[in-house]
């Protein structure tokens, strides 16, 4: 599929691309762009032009301290 060129969005393939057991489709609908490592989600690129965002799966720990200092980001409930 041919997608509109996103930064973020490159910069997310790019780097899941490049982790060692990474597989890559479309399972939802053709605008939602997943990855996934031992079976399970993590990255998941919309290629809707209106709509450009990506979604990853990241530990609590970690993201505790990522997501203060990140005003775009939209944390889901846990």
């Amino acid at each position: 599929m041919d997608h509109q060129t996103f930064p973020l969005q490159d910069r997310a393939r790019e780097t899941a691309r490049a982790l060692p057991g990474v597989t890559e489709g479309y399972p939802f609908t053709d605008t939602l762009q997943v990855f996934k490592v031992a079976g399970r989600v993590f990255l998941i690129v919309t290629e809707d032009p209106d709509q450009p965002f990506i979604t990853s799966r990241r530990s609590p720990r970690t993201s505790r301290h990522w997501l203060p200092s990140t005003p775009a980001c939209n944390r889901a409930a846990t």
